[in-house]
């Protein structure tokens, strides 16, 4: 945690959607914003689905940003990304798990 907030990763969110003016569909854009964070290597196991499937835990990020990222969400560091599998709200900090 030397680095603390010294990363800068980016998470996937979406802009815009709705209809246009004659009520046809426009899909939304994907967007991706960055953010600063610290990043810890994890060694956990994320039980996941009605199945109970074991999913290793690549690395908790920790932000002061309310990414609004939820489960099944994206962050990727450079081009590599990662599925969000858990997301925790701790008020003034948040972890997310990949």
């Amino acid at each position: 945690m030397v680095k603390r907030y010294g990363y800068t990763l980016e998470y996937l969110t979406t802009s815009g959607g709705g209809e246009d003016a004659n009520g046809n569909p426009i899909a939304p854009t994907k967007v991706w914003t960055p953010f600063k964070c610290d990043v810890q290597t994890s060694s956990g196991r994320f039980v996941a689905g009605d199945t109970g499937d074991n999913i290793p835990v690549t690395y908790s990020i920790f932000t002061n940003i309310n990414t609004g990222v939820v489960k099944g969400g994206k962050v990727r560091n450079g081009s590599v990304e990662y599925t969000v599998l858990q997301a925790h709200n701790y008020n003034l900090n948040y972890e997310i798990w990949v």
